[in-house]
């Protein structure tokens, strides 16, 4: 995806939380909390603030799963940090049951995410997202789709103790509109 985004005029920045840390996660046992991702995202976007080769206006935060719930988690303020001053947030499937506020949601939000997940399954999210205005937030929830359905080098479907992971391209390409769409040129 990131080779996607460049080709489209984008620069990108990977947040690597673990890698940040010199640790490693097997899957739902990350040793980060969605807080320190925050606070990297937020770091990581004052930085590309500062670049002059960085259009202002047009900083766009980007997560999966557990990185797509530091990236909303970024959204709101903690003791140490203010939200994260970036232009537009896309959230692929994210675990809302581990953000730990809720947002006075300034930036247009998009997430996106598999009717079948049961990994991250948008009811996790109704809390989260109860209230915030239409115009703020948008919700794609794909037929079908299960976590990791923009995947394209998985399986359609592999099932493991922990749920259920696997490519839509269905599912995958019209997530990827939804994203050029929505992000900030």
């Amino acid at each position: 995806m990131q080779t996607r985004l460049v080709e489209l005029g984008f620069v990108t920045l990977r947040v690597n939380y673990l890698a940040a840390r010199n640790v490693s996660a097997s899957p739902f046992v990350v040793p980060v909390s969605p807080e320190q991702v925050a606070s990297d995202i937020c770091i990581t976007v004052g930085y590309l603030r500062q670049q002059p080769f960085v259009k202002k206006g047009a900083i766009n935060v980007m997560g999966w799963s557990f990185g797509a719930s530091g990236a909303l988690q970024s959204l709101g303020r903690s003791p140490s940090r203010d939200p994260v001053q970036a232009d537009a947030v896309v959230a692929y499937y994210p675990e809302c049951s581990l953000i730990q506020q809720k947002w006075d949601l300034q930036v247009p939000v998009l997430v996106l995410v598999g009717s079948v997940d049961n990994i991250t399954p948008l009811r996790k999210c109704n809390w989260l997202f109860r209230g915030i205005p239409e115009d703020r937030l948008t919700i794609r929830e794909y037929d079908d789709a299960h976590h990791c359905f923009d995947m394209s080098g998985l399986p359609s479907e592999t099932q493991y103790q922990w749920g259920t992971i696997g490519y839509n391209e269905t599912a995958a390409k019209s997530a990827w509109l939804e994203v050029t769409k929505s992000l900030r040129k």
